[in-house]
């Protein structure tokens, strides 16, 4: 480990990728300290970190009144030095979270006027506005770390809720696949004739225009996609058509989509018969068995190439991981093609593979377990009568005494 300290109140852990500024603020005589850890890849950007970090001191970050700042006024200061230390996807969905929901309800109110009471009534509202009870959570959430952080930055001297969060109650997951949705998603991925009648009814036409100078002609075309029948077309299928082994191991594994992306040869162990990673969300290792399909699908993702343990297991045909944005999009074309018009997401394949779970009667303990649940409440939203358990109460019922 290297630690680089060039400059007053400034070190930076090579190893870790972290800097440590440190700096007393402006007018008050050495009294009073600012501190900060940020994640930087380089030294260069922790040197530019520093600059931006002294230079927010410098105006004046600190305000002269002892009133606290409001929620605006915070999130306009602080949380640029905050999302630093978030992951990229971290960091945008707070900003919309708080963009879309904390400021327009919290914004105006100091930050030591954000009591308990007050999250009590947003998640209320919303609720009452229709956002599921896992989604409410989310937000009242968020709005006590931000507070957490500004009680941190020395903003406020002491967090202002002095009671319980009323959490609401998280809604089931009700949106996993059934047996013929999962075969006609699956199916989708090699029906070339509806992905080519997907292409024309979905690409833009070509518009004519009435040429300024007659001189050249009256009429010409613009503005036109791509063509069913093109190589284009074929070519956007073949990749399509390669993307299913990636969202076969998302319907026998679980896996979340952005640790199924970043799977890589040293996880998966087929001689062993296990997927073994860390998960990003939680930190926790999670342990799943390779089913048939499963490893049919990943012999297929492989094929023809050799895969060091740091190489991803799903590539483009650019050989470059999925990005979220291409994993979305094919998604989107499967479910159109398989006729699924109802609310579908691709987290609803995890859902999918936590209920056939619960379904085939595996304990709940387990099915954390697998799936990676830091607590067992997480899990225990699976556990709710499907017609396969109706029915098999049904019959118990009906036995002979």
């Amino acid at each position: 480990m290297r630690h680089r300290n060039r400059l007053i109140g400034f070190t930076y852990d090579d190893a870790a990728g972290v800097a440590y500024f440190s700096m007393y603020l402006p007018g008050t005589a050495g009294r009073d300290r600012k501190r900060a850890t940020v994640n930087a890849a380089t030294y260069d950007e922790a040197v530019r970190l520093w600059s931006e970090f002294r230079s927010r001191a410098a105006e004046g970050l600190r305000r002269p009144s002892p009133e606290a700042p409001t929620f605006r006024e915070f999130i306009t200061d602080y949380f640029p030095a905050i999302a630093p230390n978030l992951t990229e996807k971290t960091a945008r969905d707070y900003r919309y979270a708080i963009d879309r929901h904390l400021l327009p309800q919290l914004g105006a109110l100091r930050l030591d006027e954000i009591t308990s009471g007050v999250l009590n009534r947003l998640g209320a509202r919303l609720k009452g506005a229709g956002y599921a009870g896992a989604t409410v959570n989310n937000y009242m959430n968020l709005a006590a770390l931000l507070l957490g952080y500004a009680v941190e930055l020395d903003v406020i001297a002491d967090l202002p809720l002095k009671k319980k969060l009323k959490k609401q109650k998280a809604n089931k997951p009700c949106l996993e696949l059934n047996a013929d949705e999962r075969a006609r998603f699956l199916a989708a991925f090699d029906d070339e004739v509806g992905f080519r009648r997907f292409i024309a009814e979905t690409m833009p036409k070509a518009q004519p225009a009435q040429a300024k100078d007659g001189r050249f002609g009256s009429r010409r075309a613009y503005g036109a996609g791509m063509r069913n029948d093109s190589h284009a077309a074929n070519a956007y299928f073949v990749r399509f058509q390669a993307s299913k082994d990636l969202f076969v191991v998302a319907l026998e594994t679980g896996i979340r989509s952005g640790d199924l992306r970043g799977l890589a040869g040293r996880h998966v162990e087929f001689e062993e018969g296990w997927i073994r990673f860390v998960q990003r969300k939680t930190g926790r290792e999670v342990v799943i068995p390779i089913s048939d399909d499963c490893r049919i699908a990943l012999q297929h993702a492989l094929q023809g190439r050799e895969v060091s343990p740091d190489d991803p297991i799903f590539v483009t045909d650019c050989g470059l991981p999925y990005s979220e944005s291409t994993m979305q999009r094919h998604f989107k074309i499967a479910k159109r093609l398989a006729g699924i018009a109802r609310r579908f997401r691709i987290h609803d394949l995890r859902h999918s593979f936590g209920c056939d779970l619960a379904t085939a009667g595996l304990p709940l303990r387990f099915i954390g377990k697998v799936m990676g649940h830091a607590n067992s409440a997480t899990t225990d939203r699976y556990a709710r009568p499907d017609q396969v358990v109706l029915e098999r109460v049904r019959e118990a019922l009906n036995r002979e005494r």
